[in-house]
């Protein structure tokens, strides 16, 4: 088949007979709609490889997040500091809670929270009374954090997690895209009380839809995993004792995710070789930086370049597929009477800059190095 005709993806998921092995098995098991034995076992093995003390799979990432919101306490009222370059389901879910965000502009380096920012706009606009911080100006509680590890990178956890030592805020690591990256050699999602991962069909592995709680005590995923389950009471056949969602994983779905797990460490290490090689061959970009004793996943590859809508023109047209990311979410219409530590000034500039360009497992050297030939000839022409 003539490839030259054919779109290159810019993430597109890679599956084996194993995947199809396991769906099966869920299938004639029965375990179809509801959590069944293979949803335990792929929070078990999740489990073991993060560190987790206990795993939830849930339907999607964005259920990870509302319930480790409702873990936190978040309340009507409440605020909640949420990373400004974020999926805007990071910012919804602080609404499902008719709770109020407060983002947090990035490095302009790392492109993620900026913790100096963050922390001196704490010591200045919130104080500390009777167990809570309150920010000063609307008397709202600051209940809990959402940090988001954008675009398969670790985001600074361990800076945030000391920031808010006796400050009351819940952190709640974002790890969508994630699943994989270490930071200092822990993964990520494990430094806050939660870390919340998306198994969608873009992410490093995929449950086709899909989401994991890591939860950093037993306790809370018994509380949050009941919550996920129409919060029906155990060996009961219809009473429940608060009110519950219907976040559960199906079996159907953990069967795919636990086969494509079994293979992640491949995957990683093929994104790992991707990312490499095209920082090698274009290092005349500015790429997303991380410290050299951290591990990210390289689920997606960004860099900076001068004409953005420009280039991706020019890569459709040579049926590359390249993407803007995300717009911040101060900027999201439904978000711009909210508060932005630092005025997403940097968030703002990537987001004019930013373009995403193929890394899926699937990508062949001889795609990759068109993908380079063309971004080189644009980076001549721009001069």
């Amino acid at each position: 088949m003539d490839e030259s005709n054919v779109m290159i993806p810019l993430s597109e998921p890679s599956f084996s007979d194993t995947e199809w092995k396991y769906v099966q098995q869920a299938i004639v098991s029965g375990w179809v709609s509801s959590a069944g034995p293979k949803t335990e076992a792929l929070e078990s093995a999740v489990s073991n490889y993060t560190g987790a003390a206990d795993v939830v799979a849930v339907n999607s990432g964005t259920a990870a997040l509302h319930l480790s919101l409702l873990g936190a306490g978040v309340m009507p009222g409440d605020s909640v500091l949420v990373s400004d370059v974020s999926f805007i389901a990071s910012a919804n879910v602080v609404r499902y809670c008719n709770a109020t965000p407060i983002f947090m502009d990035i490095d302009p380096v790392s492109w993620q929270a900026d913790p100096e920012l963050c922390n001196s706009w704490l010591q200045n606009n919130c104080v500390y009374q009777n167990g809570n911080t309150i920010h000063k100006a609307s008397g709202s509680i600051i209940r809990a954090m959402i940090l988001v590890h954008a675009f398969g990178f670790p985001a600074p956890a361990h800076a945030f997690e000391l920031m808010l030592q006796g400050r009351n805020i819940s952190l709640i690591e974002d790890a969508a895209g994630a699943m994989g990256t270490r930071l200092q050699g822990a993964h990520v999602g494990t430094f806050g009380r939660w870390g919340c991962i998306s198994l969608n069909g873009n992410k490093i592995i995929t449950a086709g839809s899909g989401g994991l709680i890591l939860c950093k005590n037993a306790s809370d995923a018994t509380y949050l995993r009941h919550l996920s389950r129409q919060a029906k009471i155990p060996n009961s056949a219809y009473s429940h004792d608060l009110i519950g969602y219907n976040y559960r994983m199906p079996d159907i779905c953990a069967a795919l995710a636990l086969a494509q797990f079994e293979r992640l460490d491949d995957f990683i290490q093929k994104k790992q070789n991707i990312m490499n090689i095209y920082r090698n061959e274009l290092g005349a970009l500015q790429w997303q930086d991380y410290a050299q004793s951290d591990a990210p996943n390289a689920w997606l590859n960004v860099c900076k370049v001068p004409l953005r809508d420009t280039w991706i023109q020019t890569l459709h047209a040579h049926n590359i597929s390249a993407s803007e990311v995300w717009m911040p979410l101060h900027a999201q219409p439904q978000f711009k009477q909210a508060i932005c530590i630092g005025n997403g000034n940097a968030a703002r500039d990537l987001y004019t800059h930013a373009l995403s360009i193929p890394g899926s497992v699937t990508l062949t050297l001889p795609q990759q190095m068109k993908i380079v030939k063309i971004l080189r000839e644009l980076i001549s022409i721009a001069g």
